[in-house]
């Protein structure tokens, strides 16, 4: 009796759990693209009339370096889980294999830039204070991340949910 043709149905939940995550982070990662784009534009063209109010220096180059590239890896990560959800629900074992390791190098670049992010904005602050009179304070804790957060979680559990036994046989055709 020959195998069934694959279909979302009689894939495993595990599995199953692991394309709906990455499509939850797709839309993330969709919505979160665009309005990161939107912050860009306008912090690189209306700086200072957003921040007249305020005797602030301009945004050091390496902090745009890192929203540059942090948004171009957004719209990768975001290409890449759809191309991978799709194909996972081929049964296609690369992509399998290729989603843990997006969502595991995304988990790294996430931490990487929390702590850049953190020197370069103290580093910033610091600056700030050393050259006028304006009272500076910067706060290390992560709420301003929670966004990440759930971005990270959701991760961990796709490569959970893909690294089960279950998928490795579902996507092993």
């Amino acid at each position: 009796m020959p195998e069934p043709a694959p279909t979302f149905g009689n894939m495993p939940g595990l599995t199953k759990a692991a394309v709906v995550l990455m499509w939850i982070l797709f839309g993330f990662g969709a919505c979160g693209a665009v309005a990161s784009l939107i912050v860009v534009v306008l912090f690189a063209t209306q700086f200072d009339a957003l921040f007249a109010y305020a005797d602030l220096p301009g945004i050091p180059p390496a902090l745009w370096v890192i929203l540059i590239l942090n948004v171009g890896q957004l719209i990768v990560w975001t290409i890449l889980r759809g191309v991978f959800a799709v194909r996972i629900c081929r049964r296609d074992s690369r992509a399998r294999t290729g989603a843990v390791v997006l969502e595991a190098v995304g988990l790294g670049l996430t931490v990487l830039t929390w702590i850049i992010t953190a020197a370069i904005g103290m580093s910033y602050l610091r600056d700030i204070a050393m050259s006028s009179d304006t009272n500076v304070s910067y706060s290390t804790d992560f709420g301003g991340n929670s966004g990440s957060c759930v971005g990270i979680v959701l991760s961990i559990l796709v490569i959970v949910f893909l690294s089960m036994q279950d998928s490795k046989r579902w996507c092993d055709r």
